[in-house]
């Protein structure tokens, strides 16, 4: 009997931790941050898989979290040195109206 008890400590406290992860991810997906909110979703449920809910809601906000984390990279100095130098830009998409 006290095997099962020594053996369901760590379980417990994964649990517990998951469960953190989890009101982590919900308040981070409230304040619009779904990059964070799936980082915490998937941690949560990489921690307790058994936790449908943990997956779902990562998978839930997985596409808003990777279109709020596209960045765009800035003009490089030789970027910019090249056009100088009489290189053409490269075209740019004009706005559609």
């Amino acid at each position: 009997m006290a095997a099962l008890v020594i053996l369901g400590q760590p379980t417990t406290a994964l649990a517990d931790q998951a469960s953190k992860l989890y009101k982590e991810g919900r308040k981070a997906e409230r304040a619009g941050e779904m990059a964070r909110a799936y980082l915490m979703y998937s941690q949560a449920a990489a921690l307790a898989p058994q936790q449908k809910t943990y997956w779902l809601r990562s998978q839930a906000v997985r596409t808003r979290a990777a279109l709020q984390s596209k960045i765009s990279l800035p003009v490089s100095e030789t970027d910019s040195a090249g056009e100088d130098a009489g290189e053409q830009a490269p075209h740019r998409a004009l706005p559609v109206r």
